[in-house]
């Protein structure tokens, strides 16, 4: 009986130490399978605070309407929670698309106190809403006794200049005589150009020239651009098909060289021509331009029927 007692005891204990065996691999087995769940390239665990990989990843969603991944979150906690480093943006989107309902707490880093609600008056304006008494812009910052903005009309400049600067511009038209004057044949930058007269005047808002002396001669009141063109009319009876005819703006500054812009060249005709052209430039106070003509025909040409515009266009 002893001898039995005794076998069933080792059978015991050998049952015991092999179940003992097999819970420990078995936890073994199961503690490594745990972990590899939340491993790169296996599924993550619901309810896990310990999901980690080292490698980014991914759902490309292939779902024609609606979105590719939805979190819901109804018992009163949020649906979703993104942490990162200090300084690092918590996502990156590439659309430009307005996110329906979304509330943010801040817009390029600054709170909704730092901007004024629409239709709110600045802190620091509560004398703004008119100017009567402000008789500079300079002093719109304290107009205390402005009453309405009405009276900006009567503001005596603007910028710093005055009324007629905006509603007076410099324009002249100007035309040649009555008779013909005389071109000589010549070369057009090696001979002595012939700068055309202008006598008779249409309009000359500025008196940028003089119907008596020095009727060639225009000279600016105002810098700035000027469009400058003149015209030319070849006398017919005149005329053959040899050489060219060059007509030139002159340009001469008032403290300069001056310089010649051929604005038009035509080759002759024994026809009556017609020959205008125009340049842009710009002219300081007391700067002067001409037009002037060259002709190499061979013979002594007359030119009548000239031109002469020339008006600010800014400065």
């Amino acid at each position: 009986m002893l001898r039995n007692a005794a076998s069933k005891v080792m059978w015991v204990g050998r049952a015991t130490v092999f179940l003992v065996g097999l819970a420990v691999i078995l936890a073994l087995l199961l503690g490594v399978a745990s972990t590899a769940l939340a491993a790169n390239g296996h599924p993550m665990l619901l309810g896990s605070l310990k999901n980690a990989a080292t490698k980014t990843t991914a759902l490309v969603g292939k779902v024609a309407t609606g979105p590719a991944l939805s979190i819901r979150n109804p018992n009163g906690g949020t649906a979703l929670e993104l942490q990162v480093n200090s300084g690092q943006a918590p996502m990156t989107v590439n659309s430009s698309g307005k996110v329906v309902n979304l509330n943010s707490d801040q817009l390029d880093g600054k709170s909704d106190t730092d901007f004024y609600a629409a239709g709110s008056k600045v802190s620091d304006s509560s004398h703004a809403d008119s100017a009567d008494a402000a008789d500079v812009a300079s002093k719109a910052k304290e107009a205390d006794l402005a009453q309405k903005a009405d009276s900006a009309g009567d503001a005596d400049t603007l910028d710093g200049q005055d009324s007629a600067f905006f509603l007076h511009k410099p324009v002249v038209r100007a035309e040649g005589l009555a008779s013909y004057q005389s071109v000589p044949n010549t070369a057009p930058f090696n001979g002595n150009p012939v700068r055309l007269q202008f006598p008779t005047e249409h309009f000359d808002t500025e008196d940028m020239h003089s119907t008596t002396q020095d009727t060639e001669r225009f000279t600016a009141t105002r810098a700035g651009y000027y469009w400058v063109s003149a015209g030319v009319e070849w006398n017919f009876s005149q005329n053959d098909s040899g050489g060219t005819r060059t007509l030139q703006i002159e340009y001469q500054p008032s403290n300069g060289n001056a310089r010649a812009y051929p604005v038009s060249e035509i080759p002759g005709s024994t026809q009556s021509m017609v020959q205008q052209g125009g340049q842009l430039l710009h002219l300081n106070v007391g700067d002067s331009v001409y037009a002037r003509v060259f002709q190499r025909s061979g013979n002594t040409l007359d030119a009548h029927g000239t031109f002469f515009d020339a008006f600010w266009v800014g400065p």
